[in-house]
């Protein structure tokens, strides 16, 4: 055991112990465990990213009003094909913003494994990480169809200008609305799902009692069910979110570390 402070100690195993054999230590110890730090940890804080993927939602769906205005507005005489490149630079920077805001949802995600929500973590991270794949496999896919076409045509400006069926544009058209179809579901429910959470304000799932070993196949067998059970699977489902349990459980710990350390460096001024 290192001790780092008079009455405050860190094991090796990064366990805090607080000794409290005068008053004046019992009154430090409420003082630390009242922080701000903690409050963060304890309290129960909403969920704020459904505005951003709201935000991201109307980006996709200015990006596929931008390509059918292109398509039926756009005058012939400032080149057939300028429609084309447009709208390839424009989901360029639509893919670039999905970016930003994949990564920012990361971090709230992560922000929000660390508060105990194991469960839910792995739900809404999962949610947040399609719609950020579905916008990279529509970019990818552009990229072949253009590469296709390069290859194919030589001078894309003929094709554009013939009276063929499926010229460039209709085929980024088509790509575009497909994707729509599948991003534009996939960041509905994930608004559903915050919303669900902030209006429900869960405990951390430490902080429950549903996952014991005594739950195991007791539930499903409680609510009348009938069938083969899985006790390997339930297990495995057991260990899975303990380990996440217990992730959570360390990095609040050593949060708690750090604080306590802060805390005594302030008293050390002079």
């Amino acid at each position: 055991m290192v001790s780092i402070a008079r009455g405050v100690s860190v094991s090796s195993g990064g366990g805090v112990f607080l000794s409290s054999d005068t008053p004046e230590e019992g009154d430090d110890n409420d003082c630390i465990l009242s922080s701000r730090d903690r409050e963060d940890f304890d309290s129960f804080s909403p969920l704020n990213t459904g505005h951003i993927v709201l935000l991201q939602l109307m980006i996709a769906v200015g990006v596929e009003l931008t390509a059918v205005l292109l398509y039926f507005l756009w005058p012939p005489s400032l080149g057939r094909c300028e429609p084309f490149y447009i709208i390839i630079y424009t989901h360029a920077v639509f893919w670039l913003i999905a970016l930003i805001i994949h990564n920012f949802l990361r971090l709230k995600h992560h922000v929000l494994r660390l508060r105990g929500y194991v469960d839910f973590h792995k739900v809404i991270a999962t949610s947040g990480k399609i719609t950020f794949y579905i916008v990279s496999a529509t970019n990818t896919l552009m990229l072949v169809i253009v590469t296709i076409l390069y290859q194919n045509y030589g001078d894309l400006q003929k094709k554009c200008d013939s009276a063929s069926f499926l010229k460039p544009y209709e085929y980024l058209l088509g790509i575009i609305t497909i994707e729509n179809m599948f991003f534009i579901p996939y960041c509905l429910s994930y608004i559903a799902k915050v919303r669900n959470y902030n209006k429900e304000r869960p405990s951390p799932d430490f902080m429950k009692n549903d996952w014991g070993p005594q739950t195991i196949g007791e539930s499903s067998r409680a609510s009348g069910e009938i069938g083969l059970w899985n006790a390997n699977e339930q297990c495995q489902k057991l260990l899975e979110k303990q380990a996440g349990i217990i992730r959570c459980l360390r990095d609040r710990n050593d949060a708690l570390c750090a604080l306590i350390i802060q805390w005594e460096a302030s008293f050390r001024l002079p």
